[in-house]
C-alpha cells in the first residue's frame, strides 16, 4: 500500500520536499519592492511640493512690496518671505528656485 505522497512524486514520508526559491526570485523581489517604495516617495513629495508651492494666502490678491537685497541668496529670500506669510514654505520655495534654474 502506498500513501498520497507517494502518489503525486514524494517521498513516501507524508511529506514532499518544498522547491528552493533561486537568487532570481529574490532579486526581483528586492527590486519590485525597491521601485514601489521609490514610487510611494516621489508621490508623497510631489504632494508636499505642489501643496506648499503656492501663496500663502491666495484669495489675498492686494498687491504687497518686498525688497531683496542685492546678493541675497535663494534660501534667504524664501525665509524672508515665509516670515512674512507670502509663501506656505521656505523649503517648496527654494526646491522650485533649484528646479528652474534660479539659484
Amino acid at each position: 500500500m502506498y500513501n498520497r505522497s507517494e502518489q503525486n512524486g514524494g517521498s513516501g514520508y507524508g511529506h514532499t520536499p518544498k522547491k528552493r526559491r533561486g537568487f532570481f526570485w529574490w532579486a526581483g523581489l528586492f527590486i519590485g519592492f525597491t521601485m514601489l517604495l521609490a514610487a510611494a516617495a516621489a508621490f508623497v513629495g510631489f504632494r508636499w511640493y505642489t501643496a506648499n508651492v503656492e501663496p500663502a494666502s491666495p484669495n489675498d490678491t492686494a498687491a504687497q512690496q518686498f525688497v531683496v537685497e542685492d546678493g541675497a541668496t535663494a534660501r534667504t529670500v524664501a525665509q524672508s518671505l515665509e516670515t512674512q506669510d507670502l509663501i506656505k514654505s521656505a523649503s517648496a520655495y527654494t526646491w522650485y528656485m533649484r528646479i528652474e534654474g534660479r539659484n
